[in-house]
This record gives structure tokens, sequence and C-alpha cells, in this order.
């Protein structure tokens, strides 16, 4: 499969992604993979629940203004889908990886379902997030921020490391507390997707202002968001080079 590989999908129905084209196809087959197997729709479901992981600090007088709180819960709640699928992300595909192998779909567009799921999922969670500006206005400027961050930086990291040393998941297994598929690579993801928004915000704050240091993140996010295609690239080309290793290290397991 190559970069001038003319992108084509068998798909079957439209949906409302259809119009999006070969990703946006790939897209819905993707949330239909989701719920139709136990493990991935449990990790929905978990998504889901964690939206009210915010009552536990946004209310609270003893964590009111207390910003780098609010910085690390809005980092959970937007973005434990995509660090929580993301990070088993050619995993969940090990059993079929030669398949796709095969397929006449790019790799930038494999890729770029994957962004797109990342969008959907994260994008409603901060919409379903808008009532926590009941307890503060500043507390939706944070989830906005860290949200910018998660889609346009900690989406391609996530996709990066989740692509590293992948390990077949058994899609039956919905326990909670699973660690198949789990090496170090998904260790060290929860460095920059958790570490380095944190460390954006101590930037604003050494220049005296945690406004700043939110403002920071968003913008970050931004720049990220602007790459996108730079990234996607970059990713494709790497799994490109990877893809035969990665096909027999399947095979093997």
């Amino acid at each position: 499969l190559s970069k001038s590989t003319k992108s084509e999908i068998t798909y079957v129905g439209a949906g409302v992604l259809s119009r999006f084209g070969v990703v946006g196809r790939l897209t819905e087959l993707e949330f239909k993979f989701i719920w139709r197997n136990k493990r991935p729709r449990s990790v929905l479901l978990i998504t889901i629940l964690f939206l009210f992981y915010g009552l536990l600090v946004f209310p609270m007088e003893e964590y009111s203004g207390n910003y780098l709180m609010y910085v690390l819960f809005s980092i959970i709640i937007t973005g434990m889908f995509m660090l929580n699928y993301g990070q088993y992300l050619l995993g969940w595909e090990g059993t079929h990886f030669d398949h796709i192998l095969t397929r006449k779909v790019s790799f930038e567009d494999y890729y770029l379902s994957k962004f797109m799921l990342f969008a959907i999922v994260s994008g409603g969670a901060m919409l379903l997030s808008i009532p926590y500006a009941y307890f503060g206005w500043k507390i939706l400027f944070v989830l906005f921020s860290v949200f910018l961050y998660n889609l346009g930086l900690g989406s391609h990291m996530v996709m990066f490391f989740g692509s590293l040393n992948p390990k077949k998941i058994d899609l039956s297994q919905g326990k909670v507390f699973n660690w198949q598929g789990v090496g170090a690579a998904q260790f060290l993801l929860i460095i920059p997707v958790m570490g380095l928004p944190l460390g954006l915000f101590g930037i604003g704050v050494l220049f005296g202002s945690v406004d700043l240091g939110v403002a920071i993140i968003g913008i970050s996010g931004i720049i990220g968001l602007i790459g996108t295609k730079l990234w996607i690239s970059l990713l494709a080309k790497w799994l490109i080079a990877q893809r035969y290793k990665i096909s027999n290290d399947f095979r093997n397991q």
C-alpha cells in the first residue's frame, strides 16, 4: 500500500458521515466496530461515566480556584476515550491487520478516520460538559482549552504511541481492569498526553498568570490542529515503513 494508492472502500449503507468520503465511511465502520464488540464498547461507556468526574472537583469549595486540578480533570473528561481507545490503536485490529494491508485505502485516510473518531467523541464530551459552566465560566474556559490540546496534539501522540509495539486485543473481554495489550508504549503515553498540558500551564504560572497558562494550552492545541495534515502524513509514512514488521508480530502472537 502506498500514498499513490487510490482510496477505495466497499461499504454497504450510507450514514451521516458518508458525506465525508472514504474517511467518513471508515469512521462509521469504526463506530460499528466499537458498538459490536464488548471491550471497545466498554471503553466508550466508561468515557460517558467519566463525564461526571468533574463533580468531584468543580463544585467543591476546597478546590475552588485550583486551576491545576481543573486542567487535570479536564484532560480526563475530554480525553478519556482518546487515551483509553487510542492506546490500543492497532491492537484492536490485530486479528485482521493483514486485511487492512490489502485494502485500497491509504494510510493517511486510515489515520484520518481515527482522528475523526477522536474528534467526534471528544467533541461530544466537550459539549456535554458545558453545564459545568454553572460552577464558573472559567471552568468552561479550561475545559475548552484542554479539549483543543487533546484534539490538536494529544490525538496525534496517542495515534503514534498506540502504533508502537501493538499487541492483539481480545474483543470479547470487557473487564474494566483488563491489562491485555498493555506495554511500555502505553505507560509512556501518559507522559506527553497528561504531563505536557500541565507543563504548558506551568509556563503561564511562572509568568504570574493562571489564565495565561490555560491560554497557552489552548493555543498549542490550535497550532497542532493547523498541522494535522502534516502529522497524519508523518504517521502514515511511519506505518508504511513498519507495516510488515507489525503484521509479522501480530501473526506470532
